[in-house]
């Protein structure tokens, strides 16, 4: 019963009590302020803001639908290095090609192993225009073929990523003369 009240004195506060009820609104109301009365500070705080829950119930402001991700293609989601020294420092420039909804942004870079950067990021300028991201990779800490998963926090999709990949062989510390 306490909930009832409760819920229809929110409903009086907040203006949403139908036409027909209008006749019972000065005894309800009246009624449920000698309830809110006996309320804590605390306990009025909480009412109100399930009160406010409620009301973006109503409003639909919950549903409210994702933002339009960025619709863009890439040139090429794999890259093959083939192999590389392990001190060398490489750099991979992966293009795309932005086709409709707002423009493509890069928030963040992470890596399967941790040893993959962003150096660059240049965004195309206009719909149906490309771009382009610079990736730096130092391969020190690795050893023989690796595929490195590069996953850019994006606008892309509606999981905010986009998902690259790197191959590579990469051999410790050998001359160049000697890799062929």
């Amino acid at each position: 019963m306490y909930r009832r009240h409760l819920f229809v004195w929110l409903l009086l506060c907040f203006g949403l009590v139908p036409v027909r009820a209008q006749s019972s609104r000065a005894y309800l109301k009246q009624e449920l302020d000698d309830l809110v009365s006996r309320l804590t500070e605390k306990q009025l705080v909480r009412l109100l803001r399930y009160g406010e829950h409620l009301m973006d119930e109503v409003s639909g402001a919950g549903d409210r639908p994702a933002p339009a991700p960025a619709v863009i293609i890439w040139d090429a989601y794999k890259f093959d290095f083939g192999r590389v020294n392990a001190s060398e420092s490489l750099y991979i420039p992966f293009k795309f090609l932005w086709l409709n909804g707002p423009p493509y942004q890069v928030t963040d870079v992470k890596s399967s192993c941790n040893c993959v950067s962003l150096v660059h990021f240049d965004p195309p300028g206009h719909y149906r225009s490309k771009g382009e991201i610079l990736l730096h990779i130092k391969p020190k800490q690795l050893a023989g073929p690796q595929t490195i998963t590069v996953v850019l926090l994006d606008n892309s999709d509606s999981q905010g990523k986009s998902v690259l990949f790197i191959d590579m062989d990469v051999v410790k510390d050998k001359a160049p003369q000697d890799m062929k």
